[in-house]
């Protein structure tokens, strides 16, 4: 049986070793790795989410499925079709962004 938390090829911001992500959320980012989610959720190198953190807790936002997605009571999302796109469009506006205005 196909297990759906694997595919056969590379996710676009797939954690290899000695490789950054594409994008990781500069909320998370600056965190103690005590405080940081584990395991790490797809949400943590999505350019659609919304981390945020108030005095005691840590949540995230999903800008796609405008939903709240991530606190402490909830399982983390491993793998996201909104996360692969919205990579995909951030790599896009990164290449407009390097090759300059359209002549």
């Amino acid at each position: 049986m196909h297990d759906p938390n694997t595919t056969d090829s590379t996710p676009l911001g797939s954690a290899q070793p000695n490789v950054q992500p594409l994008y990781i959320s500069p909320v998370l980012r600056d965190l103690s790795s005590v405080y940081r989610p584990l395991p790490s959720p797809a949400c943590e190198t999505c350019p659609a989410s919304m981390w945020f953190s108030t005095n005691d807790q840590l949540k995230c936002f999903c800008t796609r499925m405008h939903l709240m997605v991530w606190d402490e009571t909830v399982e983390p999302i491993m793998t996201c079709d909104g996360r692969e796109l919205a990579l995909l469009q951030l790599q896009q506006e990164l290449k407009v962004t390097e090759d300059g205005p359209a002549s």
